[in-house]
């Protein structure tokens, strides 16, 4: 019984495997655009959480249809941006994912405070809370914002203390890290049988 599981995981990991080096391969070769490059479209995803409008000015009769922030995206892509040129797995919360490689977002003016930036073996990490309000937020309302990249991983964070339904952040995967992690077990396999075979081989010419 241990043995038959054992065999399916092998079998269903190789699948896997191969499924996301095909993936990969053909996101690198044609790279497709997704839905998201204009005002007001989607990227080409899959939600798998998604609530109801929220309404977003003091009318009631004026409703604004925008994300849920507890929405969750899935999407393929591959980022052409410079230092992240590769095919990533996204998760993001709203229509479209942040994507730019580089430290803090420029449409929130009027600088940073409580300011951490911190560069180690490949990985930059940096966070901070932004002086000035975000164009048409309430007054009062504080964004901070958290950003971390390095090693095909890229993770980008905006919270606010007022206007919540504009929370946003973004994380990407290289699809290399599912490759590389459903690889392991039939590499595993395949390393032990050719162990096995080159033992049975140098045995056989072993004189008696």
């Amino acid at each position: 019984m241990k043995r038959n599981i054992f065999v399916v995981l092998v079998y269903a990991s190789a699948i896997l495997c191969l499924g996301l080096i095909g993936l990969y391969v053909y996101l690198w070769i044609m790279n497709p655009r997704p839905q998201g490059s204009g005002s007001g479209m989607r990227w080409s995803s899959i939600a798998i959480v998604h609530g109801n409008p929220i309404v977003t000015t003091n009318y009631p009769s004026k409703r604004v249809q925008v994300d849920d922030p507890d929405s969750v995206y899935i999407a393929v892509a591959k980022n052409n941006a410079d230092g992240m040129r590769d095919c990533y797995l996204y998760f993001f919360n709203q229509g479209v994912p942040y994507e730019y490689n580089f430290m803090f977002a420029p449409f929130v003016p009027k600088g940073l405070t409580n300011e951490t930036r911190l560069n180690f073996i490949g990985f930059h990490f940096g966070s901070a809370r932004h002086l000035g309000k975000m164009f048409g937020a309430s007054d009062g309302n504080q964004t901070s914002e958290i950003q971390f990249i390095g090693h095909g991983i890229y993770f980008w964070e905006m919270k606010h203390t007022i206007e919540k339904q504009w929370n946003w952040w973004t994380l990407m995967i290289s699809l290399w890290y599912p490759i590389i992690l459903f690889g392991i077990l039939p590499a595993f396999v395949l390393f032990n049988k050719w162990r096995r075979k080159n033992s049975v081989i140098a045995k056989d010419k072993t004189p008696s």
